[in-house]
């Protein structure tokens, strides 16, 4: 299976709320009822930006889509599929493709797993990220996932914060390394973290030696939109 995980911008001529609605009820549902995508798409998500977050006015995204194939060739031969790509020209009216960012990642490695129930106003960070300049593909695959999880997961004062925690491992030529994926209770919940002691002596410390902060993109949304649920759901 291959995880896409694309960081949506609108087109500008639309409004915030114009934008949520079309791609929540117009454009989702016609993606996963079309033929093309019929045993192919696994999963589909959509995660809408958090109100509050629009105050960070560095950040041009609107939200996050998930999407989970059988394969990659799958989904090369979706978009081959003629009609298919008549419904990619209609999404180009909703979405600025030059605009999003687009990271095919492998499927999550879970670190802290998530609550059943979850709560229902649950916030989501998600973060695209960038290695360390000078540091090997291998070199921040290995401290990332044992070094920065353990880190997150076995400080106390910051896990207690976290209800679930995922790391999207990159394709090895993607544009950047891989996504993080948190979730928390509300949105207050992720600002406590940030500001727990331990954030800026243990996890801060360890993240500057993993990332390139300059190229950290980040975006907080509310709990996901299940458009094709997965097996799991």
């Amino acid at each position: 299976m291959i995880k896409l995980i694309c960081f949506v911008a609108r087109q500008p001529s639309l409004s915030v709320n114009e934008f949520q609605d079309l791609w929540r009820n117009e454009h989702a549902p016609k993606v996963a009822a079309h033929p093309a995508t019929q045993g192919r798409l696994v999963r589909y998500e959509l995660n809408r930006r958090k109100a509050r977050d629009y105050d960070r006015t560095d950040v041009v995204y609107d939200g996050v889509a998930v999407q989970c194939y059988s394969s990659f060739d799958d989904f090369v031969t979706m978009l081959g599929d003629p009609a298919y790509a008549q419904l990619m020209e209609e999404e180009s009216a909703l979405i600025d493709i030059s605009a999003s960012l687009v990271v095919f990642t492998e499927p999550e490695r879970v670190i802290i797993d998530g609550p059943s129930p979850r709560p229902d106003n649950l916030t989501k960070l998600f973060a695209a990220i960038h290695r360390r300049p000078g540091t090997t593909v291998e070199q921040f695959r290995d401290h990332w996932r044992n070094g920065h999880a353990a880190v997150n997961r076995d400080t106390p004062s910051i896990a207690r914060h976290i209800l679930r925690y995922e790391q999207n491992v990159a394709q090895d030529d993607a544009e950047f390394d891989g996504v993080t994926i948190q979730w928390f209770e509300n949105t207050r919940e992720f600002f406590a973290m940030a500001t727990e002691p331990e954030y800026s002596t243990i996890v801060e410390p360890d993240e500057a030696e993993l990332l390139d902060q300059s190229a950290l993109t980040w975006m907080l949304t509310d709990a996901e939109i299940q458009i094709v649920p997965g097996p799991d759901s």
